[in-house]
């Protein structure tokens, strides 16, 4: 009783500064930033916009802001706070050639909250040295002389902001609020593991009973952790599309969000996920956007400044990480499967169904790697009955989510058929084999019925015509340069280029550097084109040196026909994984892309896994050391500074 009460007490603290936080949530100024654009067509794009503002009504120089101009939007940041204005004069140009403008509208931490187009222009503003003239959607103007506007009144624009600001103090009370009960609930949950977490530590930076000190396992952990830090400055204040296809990517998630099931291609809801290929992702097979998109809306409805079409992803890999924290001691080949690839962390900072994919292939890999895991037990299982149902339904859900998902990651599904086929060859006891052909039944049934379910929602839209819906809603959607309407003479060069006639040495004729592309955007970053190439000679290098060490120490072990086996099929499924990359290029373009080699590394994982001993080697811990080294120094030092 005494030991549960001085237990209550520890946690005392936490709670007086839980409550004392009210105070900042209540009373913490917000922060609003107001601006405005304007929609500008005319033909000479590098004319000066202005915008002149009053709160008396009184217009001068000094209270004025210069507009920036990106294509037909002009942008005017950095205003005071609208709701203590009264009136608005635009110069959209500052020479006498005619204009068009479309809408005007204002906006409050980059979101729009009033808008006016050219009929409610026409109707509350007035010219100053200009005609104008409302044709359709276009308030037309005829300037006078160079020094043309119009005068706006701020009435509405004021009632307006004055709504959004009372909106957004609730979100921000909101956020602050959930921060405070956030840190909380971590500072609560580290003081209730206190003690396994100090255990924890004092393995890791000290030598234990025998004097030995783990180092191998302290910088591993190093390095993860380095990557998770990376991975989060990345995921939290990098700008929305800087990384690959997150435009559209979000658009399927924000979709995801509030929808549950895969729409039909067709349906006008679905039509800003459309990117510029022609396609929208909600039509692939992945679960992602509805799963990352309900996690997404929930970190939306607490933390209205966060970027919580990432969140997702980002837990996913703190996740990835605790795992590896947690078994890399025991479990060395962690570090092959997760510490020396950057763009395995990489893909984790942005939304990406690839991480989902990944972090699926990544546990199936781990179960295949563990003598005692989940599928061997299962597999072997002699009498089944209602507990083992479970296990049957996760492994036919992780294998079929495979298939679901990206078609790099079937080299996972390969992996695991022949490792599984391997073990039925083995297997002597008649009877145990039966067995093994019931389980193994089991889950391709369970495998099956998750793909036919997905399956279905095509069956039911499209009946045996998807294709020719893909292709009517591709000639709506793509862009000029890639739309099957366009003649195929105008069409981009590394677009289709099989379907078009070409050969495959036209893929590499049109991209040369395909190859160096698809390696330098799986241990670097795609986005970079300025790091030396010491950097991709010591990680080749060392891939390689890493790689023949699990081989040399693989045909070393005597009287083992089924590693050497399993070796060289995984060999094969790594260049069959190569191969498969440039088909990919052949048939849809011929971009390099080095995360669809990231099957690669799991495989090397699982094939480390199976020698132990060569962890024990000095050299080969010590260049495992060096490759995490390298590429969590790499994703650091030119990650960050490449998408700030």
């Amino acid at each position: 009783m005494h030991t549960s009460r001085k237990n209550l007490f520890l946690y005392l603290p936490i709670l007086i500064l839980f409550l004392a936080s009210f105070i900042w949530v209540l009373k913490a100024p917000d922060h609003f930033s107001w601006s405005a654009d304007l929609y500008l067509r005319n033909d000479d794009t590098s004319v000066l916009s202005q915008l002149f503002y009053s709160d008396n009504d009184e217009l001068s120089q000094d209270n004025s802001t210069d507009g920036t101009r990106d294509g037909n939007i002009v942008t005017f940041s950095g205003l005071p706070d609208l709701r203590s204005l009264t009136l608005f004069r635009f110069d959209p140009t500052n020479t006498q050639e005619s204009y068009r403008v479309t809408h005007v509208g204002f906006f409050l931490n980059g979101e729009a909250f009033f808008t006016m187009e050219a009929a409610d222009l026409e109707a509350q503003a007035f010219p100053v040295n200009a005609s104008w003239q409302l044709n359709g959607e276009e308030l037309v103007f005829t300037p006078q002389n160079p020094d043309s506007s119009f005068l706006l009144s701020a009435d509405s624009i004021r009632e307006a902001a004055e709504n959004a600001a009372a909106k957004l103090h609730v979100l921000y009370v909101r956020q602050r609020f959930f921060l405070a009960l956030s840190i909380a609930l971590l500072l609560c949950v580290l003081l209730f593991f206190r003690n396994g977490i100090a255990s924890y530590l004092k393995t890791l930076f000290l030598p234990d009973s025998s004097g030995h000190f783990d180092w191998f396992a302290f910088i591993s952990t190093a390095v993860i952790a380095g990557a998770l830090l990376v991975v989060c400055i990345i995921g939290l204040f990098s700008a929305l599309g800087l990384h690959p296809d997150e435009w559209d990517v979000k658009a399927c998630l924000d979709y995801g969000m509030t929808h549950f099931l895969p729409p039909d291609m067709r349906d006008p809801a679905v039509a800003q996920t459309y990117s510029g290929y022609g396609y929208t992702k909600l039509e692939n097979y992945t679960w992602y956007f509805y799963l990352a998109g309900k996690i997404a809306l929930l970190f939306k409805t607490m933390f209205c400044s966060l970027a919580y079409y990432r969140v997702p992803n980002l837990l996913l890999f703190a996740a990835l990480t605790f795992y590896f924290v947690r078994n890399i001691r025991q479990k060395n080949w962690l570090m092959v499967a997760l510490g020396i690839c950057v763009q395995s962390w990489y893909i984790f900072s942005y939304t990406t169904a690839d991480a989902l994919d990944f972090t699926i292939a990544f546990a199936i890999t781990c179960l295949l790697c563990n003598p005692q895991s989940l599928l061997y037990r299962t597999v072997e299982k002699k009498k089944l009955c209602r507990r083992d149902i479970p296990a049957f339904l996760l492994l036919g859900l992780l294998f079929g989510n495979i298939a679901l998902g990206k078609q790099c990651y079937l080299a996972i599904l390969a992996l695991s058929f022949f490792v599984l086929l391997l073990r039925l060859i083995w297997q002597k006891d008649p009877l145990q084999k039966k067995v093994l052909w019931r389980n193994y039944l089991i889950i391709v049934g369970v495998f099956l019925a998750v793909f036919a379910f997905r399956a279905g929602f095509d069956i039911a839209h499209y009946g045996t015509e998807k294709s020719q819906v893909k292709e009517a809603v591709a000639i709506q959607y793509a862009d000029y340069d890639k739309n099957p309407s366009t003649p195929t003479k105008e069409l981009n060069p590394s677009w289709h280029m099989y379907s078009r006639g070409y050969t495959l040495s036209d893929v590499f004729a049109e991209n040369p550097d395909w190859f160096a592309m698809s390696y330098k955007s799986f241990c670097g970053l795609l986005q970079d084109h300025d790091t030396g190439a010491w950097y991709y000679w010591c990680m080749g290098l060392l891939y390689l040196a890493l790689f023949a060490g699990i081989g040399i120490a693989t045909f070393r072990q005597p009287d083992n026909l089924q590693d050497k086996i399993r070796f060289v099929i995984c060999t094969l499924l790594m260049v069959g994984e190569l191969a498969a990359s440039i088909v990919n290029s052949w048939l849809i373009e011929s971009m390099a892309q080095g995360r669809y080699l990231l099957p690669c590394i799991l495989i090397a994982g699982y094939l480390a896994s199976t020698v132990p001993e060569l962890f024990q080697k000095k050299i080969y811990r010590t260049l495992l050391s060096i490759a995490g080294i390298l590429s969590v120094g790499y994703f650091g030092l030119v990650g960050i500074p490449l998408f700030f």
